[in-house]
């Protein structure tokens, strides 16, 4: 089910486990997100991916993501 009232992002987050979703969006018109998704590597904690939806000063919104052995990876622009 689509939210009611989006800004540039909507996030919705379903971990095994959790009875309920996280659901949230930035509250500001000029609002982005960042996110860092941390796993178990050999029994040390690496950053698998670092995610940001960013909205420019054009009105582009730009999602990307980091991962360790791609790099920084713009995924989608879109306008506002």
């Amino acid at each position: 089910m689509a939210p009611r009232n989006v800004r540039n992002f909507w996030l919705e987050i379903q971990i095994d486990g959790r009875k309920t979703r996280i659901a949230c969006g930035p509250q500001k018109k000029d609002g982005g997100f960042s996110i860092c998704i941390l796993q178990r590597d050999k029994g040390q904690i690496a950053t698998g991916a670092y995610v940001e939806g960013r909205a420019g000063p054009d009105g582009d919104l730009v999602l990307a993501a980091d991962g360790k052995d791609c790099g920084f990876v713009k995924l989608r622009e879109t306008k506002r």
